[in-house]
């Protein structure tokens, strides 16, 4: 599956239980901000309606930064990587 990199604004207005989930997602701390949930919640959906591959998805964003870092990483920064990042 391949997604190009776009930038889309949406109005949303959320009332009742979607509002409340909302709010309670930043205040527990899951998401520091509404924008960063909501943008976890679509990539979701994509990811139950069979959409997306996180994994392709993954490997496709390390490809990128390692080609514009100019240096190849060690195996041991690569899992240092990918810990902090399911940690996040």
């Amino acid at each position: 599956m391949e997604f190009i990199a776009r930038t889309e604004t949406v109005i949303v207005k959320l009332k009742g239980m979607a509002a409340d989930v909302l709010n309670r997602l930043i205040e527990t701390g899951f998401y520091t901000n509404k924008s960063e949930a909501l943008r976890a919640g679509v990539i979701r959906l994509g990811q139950e309606y069979g959409l997306v591959d996180l994994a392709e998805y993954y490997e496709k964003r390390l490809d990128e930064a390692v080609r514009k870092s100019g240096k190849k990483p060690t195996y041991e920064e690569v899992m240092e990587t990918i810990e902090r990042t399911r940690k996040d």
